[in-house]
Formats: C-alpha cells, sequence, structure tokens
C-alpha cells in the first residue's frame, strides 16, 4: 500500500483505516485458506508457478506408475517364460527315456536294462 500524501483529515484517515481493516480481513481469510488469494489474477506468477510443479509432480507420479506397471508385466513374461522352459524340458523328458546318468558299473539305467533283457532272451 503506498502513501501518497499524509494528511490529519478525519476522511482521509477514516479511508485509510477501512483500506486496512480489508486488507487484514482478506489476509486473515488467506492464512485460514492456506492460499495467497482468492482467484487466479489476485495471486499471479505464484499460483501460476504453483500450478506448473503440481502438474510436474503430478506427470512424474504417473511415470512411475507406468514404470510400476512395466515391471510388473516384465516380471510375469519372465515367469511366463520360464515356465514354459520348464514345461519343454518336462515334455523332452517324457518323449526320451534315455536317461544318461550313470550307475556305479558305467552303464546307464537304459543300458543295463537292455543288456539283462537279451541275456534272458538268450536263455530261452
Amino acid at each position: 500500500m503506498t502513501v501518497s500524501s499524509i494528511t490529519t483529515s478525519r476522511t482521509y484517515l477514516t479511508r485509510q483505516l477501512s483500506e486496512l481493516n480489508d486488507l487484514l480481513a482478506e489476509k486473515t481469510t488467506q492464512l485460514a485458506r492456506g492460499k495467497v488469494g482468492t482467484t487466479f489474477g489476485d495471486v499471479g506468477d505464484r499460483r501460476l508457478l504453483d500450478i506448473q510443479l503440481t502438474q510436474k509432480v503430478s506427470s512424474i507420479e504417473t511415470y512411475q506408475q507406468t514404470i510400476t506397471v512395466s515391471d510388473l508385466h516384465l516380471k510375469t513374461l519372465d515367469m511366463s517364460l520360464e515356465r514354459l522352459e520348464d514345461i519343454r524340458r518336462d515334455a523332452k523328458s517324457a518323449l526320451d527315456t534315455n536317461d544318461f546318468i550313470l550307475q556305479h558299473d558305467g552303464k546307464t539305467q537304459t543300458q543295463s536294462r537292455a543288456n539283462s533283457c537279451s541275456t534272458r532272451r538268450s536263455t530261452f
């Protein structure tokens, strides 16, 4: 509030007191609401900065949510691929009965079974 001239007239002092009272009421309202002004025009650049910062924070939160959802999708895909690999291994082992684990005699179970079957046939 600028002071143009200082006079001691009753009207001037009454007007000044009234303006100060209005200003006090406005500042009390702003303090109670936590806002600088009642309209965007009252707040000027500070409100514009507040809106821009709020928008940027919202954008960052949106990016974080997108990253979280993408991470969930990637983990799900990874688990699906691992399960498909397990299914492939199970199917291959079900189709291929040869097991290549050596026993104490240096032969696989399949070789031992084949050998025992051939010795039984030769005795008949």
